[in-house]
Parts: structure tokens; sequence; C-alpha cells
């Protein structure tokens, strides 16, 4: 039986795949990160001294804590929930990516398709404006 809902109607905006391929490339890069500083963590030479070891330790705790965070907040934008906030929350994920120097150019056609009205009115779930 179809729907008589208009938002459930509505088409996905170019904004929001935009933002979940984006997103999904920087859970790849944050799950590589991770990867890289466990891997270190364990592969720890012997013959460091021990400002040495602190400094590395120090680092591998920087680069684990950081990727943990970019890979919670992109999980996110991967599910993009049709909800309001998410428009802040694309908006600086996508920021995030420009920034930190992954996936440039997903990034910047993310953002262009972002700040297009449709992306805000879907996310809002204004029916009448989606008719």
């Amino acid at each position: 039986m179809p729907t008589l809902d208009p938002l459930a109607r509505a088409e996905t905006p170019s904004g929001v795949i935009a933002l979940r391929v984006t997103a999904a490339l920087n859970c790849f890069v944050a799950l590589c990160a991770l990867g890289g500083a466990i891997t270190g963590a364990f592969l720890l030479p012997d013959h460091l001294s021990e400002d040495d070891f602190v400094f590395v330790v120090i680092g591998i705790a920087i680069v684990g804590t950081w990727s943990l965070v970019l890979l919670g907040l992109n999980v996110v934008g991967v599910i993009c929930p049709r909800k309001p906030w998410m428009y802040v929350v694309g908006f600086v994920l996508l920021g995030f990516t420009v920034a930190c120097g992954g996936c440039w150019v997903a990034a910047l056609v993310g953002l262009i398709f972002w700040v297009r009205p449709d992306t805000r009115q879907w996310l809002q779930g204004d029916p009448a404006s989606l008719a």
C-alpha cells in the first residue's frame, strides 16, 4: 500500500548522500590511524630512553584518542538521522574533513551540496516544503 506521508516519499538530498560518502571515507581513515596507533603501541622498540618512551607513548595516546573521537563523529555522519541538529553536525564534520586534510575533494563537494536549502528542509522534516 503506498504511503501518504510526504516525508517518506521525499528523496534523499544530494547533500546528505555526499555527507554519508565523506563520513564513510573518514571512518576508514580513522580506523587506519587507530590501527596504526595500536600497532605502534605493541611494536615499541626496547632501546628507547625514558624521555623518548614518554614522548612516543603520549603521541600514540593522542593519535588513538583523536581517531576514536573522529570515528564516533563520522559514524553519526554515516547514519545521518533526520533531525534538525544534524545540519550543524554535518557542517562541522565536513569542515573537519577539510581542516584535517582527509578527502578534500569529497568534503568540498559535500559542503557545496550541504548548504543547499533542500538539505536543511529534508533534515528539519518540513512536509510542506518538500511537496
